[in-house]
């Protein structure tokens, strides 16, 4: 991967030596296996030992401790399935897709490095929605109701305004300056990138 490179939805991003989770996938299905032969096992017993408890030629005690034994072997199976699901859950996660289409904006890894769990591998920028943030006055806010167009001026293309739409105004006034995020939905637009500046014309008391 590349700064600037292009991803799809589900394109592999990175990938997470596998080796311990294939490891640990080997053990849940040998374990299952056990588990499958012991419950074989002890089902075999019960089914041959049934009808010799009904004639009387087994005691009956004798029979039903074989019968807890059978409860065992299945709960064993029950708990090695799930530990194999658990571990080919885990050997999932060693492939970093991207949930998104968009563009690798920085790479924050490199072949063969060490990495924590919850530390960030590779930042991807979505290209099909762009949100524009601007700070409000409240006296304005009844210009920027949700689903409102608000024409928006692009640093080095003013003379071309985009026109937004107003997803919503964050309920919270900033504590310093008393104004109100408004954000606002830029449409698709090759010429519109992440991190640009923008204006938004805000009209004098004697406006509205």
């Amino acid at each position: 991967l590349y700064d600037g490179q292009p991803v799809r939805r589900g394109q592999i991003l990175a990938t997470i030596d596998a080796r311990q989770a294939e490891a640990a996938v080997r053990r849940a299905r040998a374990g299952l296996d056990a588990a499958l032969a012991e419950q074989h096992d002890a089902r075999g017993d019960v089914a041959r030992d049934a009808p010799l408890a009904q004639s009387g030629a087994l005691a009956t005690d004798a029979y039903c401790k074989k019968q807890p034994r059978n409860d065992a072997a299945v709960a064993g199976v029950a708990q090695a399935q799930a530990a194999l699901a658990t571990a080919q859950a885990d050997r999932s996660y060693t492939s970093i897709v991207s949930p998104i289409d968009g563009v690798v904006v920085s790479r924050q890894i490199h072949d063969g490095d060490m990495v924590m769990p919850g530390s960030p591998l590779v930042t991807v920028e979505s290209r099909g929605r762009l949100l524009f943030r601007f700070a409000a006055p409240q006296a304005s806010l009844g210009l920027f109701a949700p689903g409102s167009t608000v024409p928006v001026l692009l640093d080095g293309r003013e003379d071309r305004p985009v026109t937004g739409r107003v997803r919503c105004v964050v309920p919270s006034a900033d504590p310093a300056t008393r104004r109100y995020t408004v954000e606002v939905v830029l449409p698709a637009d090759s010429g519109i990138m992440p991190g640009m500046f923008g204006r938004v014309r805000l009209p004098s008391v004697g406006d509205q």
